[in-house]
């Protein structure tokens, strides 16, 4: 063996130190600080890894195998569920009509397209096909470049409203885009920044009289539930918002769905009584 054998440590997640025990500090010292609860998205990986060297060292027979995964034992936090309530008509318009002017495109993809706002920040004039009324999401801006998608998922081919293709011709007019072709910019004429618009939201937000807090985000519900309004599929809808899986859009917009316990009340019968009639008229004749 060319040197010692390094195992990954789980200290960190260790269950045997209550959530709130003080942190040490550098020279071991405490630091007053309380500890938090360590979250469920650490600890279900550590679990996992564990689980994976324990095998490994367990089958290999080897003399350092642990009998048990400490992992296990960490309660993991209770997640609270956020319920999303989409904003009213008025108050995405009243948004739009609020931030700077530059930036009014950008409202508009979010609750129009249902955009992230890196995405809005990053669209194209070639990503938009106003003769195909197709909007392509292919790339988004970060921190002033404009890089690809995390996903594949989120590489999505979107229809468009005329009325947003009229948002989008109108912002062309009177702006031009960047060196890139990117649609919204700052006013150096380059990609917007991301803290630049955030700015500019807050004072949108409050001169629009909603909730601080409200987020960009928001915008993508306020779409999500114009979808399921019209009564799309819901993998329809899945794709529009370039969800991973169903279980994330139904886990998010389930509740906004109409009740589903009456329907399909009468299509036995509507498969069902037109044979028994007949069957009926047969036998009297």
């Amino acid at each position: 063996m060319t040197g010692a054998v390094r195992f990954p440590t789980f200290a960190a997640l260790s269950s045997s130190a209550p959530a709130d025990r003080r942190v040490a500090g550098r020279h071991g010292s405490p630091s007053g600080r309380a500890r938090p609860a360590p979250s469920r998205r650490r600890v279900r990986p550590a679990q996992g890894r564990f689980k994976d060297v324990q095998k490994v060292l367990t089958e290999s027979g080897h003399r350092w195998a642990p009998p048990a995964n400490p992992c296990s034992r960490v309660p993991l936090p209770r997640i609270e569920v956020r319920v999303v309530e989409p904003l009213p008509v008025e108050a995405v318009l009243a948004l739009a009509d609020a931030i700077t002017p530059r930036y009014q495109l950008a409202v508009w993809l979010g609750f129009g397209l249902g955009l992230r706002l890196g995405e809005a920040l990053g669209l194209t004039t070639v990503k938009v096909d106003a003769e195909a009324k197709r909007v392509y999401v292919h790339r988004q801006a970060q921190n002033g470049e404009l890089v690809e998608l995390k996903t594949k998922a989120s590489r999505r081919t979107l229809p468009v409203d005329d009325l947003i293709l009229a948002k989008i011709d109108e912002h062309q007019k009177n702006y031009a885009v960047a060196p890139q072709g990117v649609l919204i910019t700052n006013r150096c004429g380059r990609i917007a920044q991301r803290k630049s618009f955030n700015e500019c939201w807050r004072e949108a937000v409050e001169k629009a009289g909603l909730p601080k807090g409200t987020r960009f985000h928001d915008l993508r519900h306020f779409y999500a539930a114009g979808l399921i309004r019209a009564n799309l599929n819901t993998k329809v809808i899945q794709a529009r918002l370039s969800h991973a899986t169903i279980a994330e859009t139904m886990d998010t917009y389930g509740h906004l769905f109409p009740d589903q316990d009456d329907l399909g009340r009468g299509a036995i019968d509507a498969l069902l009584l037109p044979s028994i009639t007949e069957q009926g008229r047969n036998r009297q004749s």
